[in-house]
């Protein structure tokens, strides 16, 4: 089985880290990333250039985590990783752990918001969205939908190659495309929508904090700030609606 873990972030906003695993036989490592965050890459990470189709920097990021099928190659799974998490046991023990009983989709369950309302509050308290972006996407979305539970967190995904979990990664895009800039907002709601087959990680009982294949570690630079960086770029109306699938 050929697996990817792939990655990305700009501006050097986090410092890669080897995963504990090196050297695993058909398991590639890809980090995309602008010029500036080149030189803080390590093996076995290799430099792939972030896709030039937004002056926002969280965008492209998001561009690539929706569009892995297209970008990374041909891998019959992989696995998503913040920039600042890091492996700590072998990648295709992870994909053989979770990848199961016909299971083509696996993430966290959200450690703190149990639904995607209060996702939506805890944005608006760290100011990385400009609030009445976030206050039209919220008037956009049906209360059963801010209620759902449980809700996602996104930091680590794996993945399938098929067919249909390409089809989720651009249906996602296409929500994302209409929302602010932040894919926990719209990726449960996709993903119910498309019908993928998916689980969370250990039922919900663990977090990229707490369980036993990753190592979060800390952000190297200060947050940039996401709400001026939507500000500055305005080809992108945040007018929610629901996925094309």
């Amino acid at each position: 089985m050929n697996i990817a873990v792939v990655t990305a972030f700009t501006a050097s906003y986090d410092l890669l880290r080897p995963p504990a695993e090196q050297g695993e036989p058909n398991v590639t490592y890809q980090a995309w990333v602008d010029t500036d965050s080149v030189p803080e890459l390590v093996s076995p990470w290799n430099a792939r250039r972030l896709p030039a189709i937004s002056r926002v920097g969280k965008r492209r990021c998001l561009y690539v985590k929706t569009h892995l099928h297209d970008l990374v190659g041909d891998h019959e799974a992989i696995i998503w990783i913040d920039a600042r998490l890091r492996l700590t046991i072998p990648a295709r023990e992870i994909v053989e752990r979770y990848l199961t009983d016909g299971i083509d989709l696996v993430t966290f369950k959200h450690p703190r918001n149990p639904n995607l309302r209060s996702e939506i509050d805890e944005i608006r308290q760290e100011a990385l969205v400009v609030n009445s972006e976030l206050d039209s996407f919220a008037a956009a979305v049906a209360d059963d939908v801010l209620d759902h539970e449980p809700h996602s967190e996104t930091n680590c995904i794996i993945i399938s190659n098929t067919e249909q979990t390409r089809r989720f990664g651009l249906a996602w895009w296409a929500a994302i495309e209409g929302a602010p800039a932040r894919d926990q907002l719209t990726f449960d709601h996709v993903l119910e929508q498309l019908g993928i087959a998916w689980a969370h990680f250990d039922e919900g009982a663990t977090s990229a904090a707490n369980c036993d294949f990753l190592d979060k570690g800390k952000h190297v630079n200060r947050r940039p700030n996401r709400a001026r960086e939507e500000r500055l770029n305005l080809t992108q109306p945040v007018l929610w609606t629901r996925p094309r699938t």
